[in-house]
């Protein structure tokens, strides 16, 4: 396995070498743990001379930590690399620099990607890296950066070559709550459904008025489903199964409720995260944190009961149970879902990238 994966990372840096040697701008497409890092590497060593100055950004802390343990391993001395958060990008637009590597291009704001391009100027190579590169990204990649695919290597291709694990995406459907009632802004009593009515009702009238709605309102609908008793108890059902399951929640306090051990961007002490990680635990709630950069050993699958609608978010997400940590591996993927048309909708943009032969739902 490993050397099939070697012998493709050689044959993709030849030929993003090749195109960028004409074009100074491409993007790689490689399937999340392919090794996109060691490509790059190997991409820089073949174009630049010694003493190059490369810039390489990030969206997420745990990718740093993988491109510095990759430098070490992989890269000589005779480079100088300039790590950088894409949220820091900015402290970088007067400086040249010999190659520009973006990492998870996709991920990318608006605000980021004019600081892009202005970068790209000052610059003589561009490389942006992603493993969930779907249509509409690539399209605005190219428009702005003047940047086309160079080599796309999909999930289904690296689960042929045993390089990645097969799976299966289960989704689950459950109606709002209708019986535990809680006090509204108004002090009134209702149940999570209609909160939920409420507020489609809200946006349903404006809409037909021509009015504008307020993100606000949105905002509120998509707490509720966030925060919904229905897939809270679905999601402790499913983690009575035996095995190792990752729980990624859109809420703090989803997570904190669970029962079990659980991970967020404000807590203080990595300990619960730590001993997952190690073995220690076999479930681990995450909020806000652990979607990119963090490799997930002998995992047998997440639990998603909440979802952005972008498609290249969540398939990362997903997608992090994929590594082949164990033969005969077969990953599951449980997302949770109410049976509201809105978030359907939202659901079904999210999986425009999976397979569709490979999604299974239960009602």
């Amino acid at each position: 396995m490993s050397n099939l994966r070697n012998k493709l990372q050689e044959e993709f840096s030849n030929k993003a070498v090749e195109h960028l040697k004409v074009r100074k701008a491409g993007l790689l497409d490689l399937c999340l743990r392919f090794g996109k890092t060691r490509t790059a590497l190997l991409i820089v060593h073949k174009l630049l001379p010694k003493k190059s100055k490369i810039l390489i950004s990030y969206p997420d802390n745990n990718i740093k930590e993988s491109w510095e343990t990759d430098i070490a391993k992989f890269s000589s001395d005779d480079y100088e690399y300039i790590l950088t958060n894409s949220s820091s990008l900015k402290k970088h637009l007067n400086v040249k620099y010999d190659m520009f590597i973006i990492d998870e291009i996709h991920a990318l704001s608006e605000r980021e990607l004019d600081y892009c391009m202005t970068i790209q100027s000052n610059s003589s190579y561009l490389l942006g890296l992603s493993g969930t590169l779907g249509y509409q990204i690539t399209e605005t990649l190219r428009i702005y950066l003047l940047a086309e695919k160079i080599v796309t290597y999909t999930v289904e291709q690296a689960i042929q070559d045993e390089i990645v694990s097969n799976y299966k995406v289960y989704i689950h459907q459950v109606p709002l709550d209708t019986k535990v009632l809680k006090k509204n802004s108004k002090g009134k009593l209702v149940s999570e459904k209609t909160q939920y009515d409420n507020m489609t009702r809200m946006i349903d009238y404006k809409l037909a008025k021509g009015q504008r709605v307020s993100s606000l309102i949105y905002f509120t609908r998509t707490r509720i489903l966030q925060g919904s008793i229905s897939k809270l108890n679905k999601t402790k059902e499913l983690l009575a199964q035996e095995g190792r399951f990752l729980v990624f929640t859109g809420l703090i306090k989803v997570a904190e409720k669970l029962g079990i051990p659980y991970h967020h961007s404000k807590k203080k002490s990595s300990e619960d995260f730590d001993k997952f990680q190690n073995g220690t635990y076999d479930k681990l709630a995450l909020a806000a944190s652990g979607k990119m950069g963090v490799t997930y050993k002998n995992l047998d699958g997440i639990i998603l009961p909440s979802f952005t609608g972008n498609t290249e978010d969540t398939t990362q997400i997903l997608f992090r149970a994929i590594l082949l940590d164990f033969k005969g591996k077969e990953a599951k993927i449980h997302i949770i879902t109410s049976n509201e048309e809105a978030e359907l909708k939202k659901l079904r943009q999210s999986l425009k990238m999976l397979n569709k032969d490979k999604i299974i739902w239960i009602y």
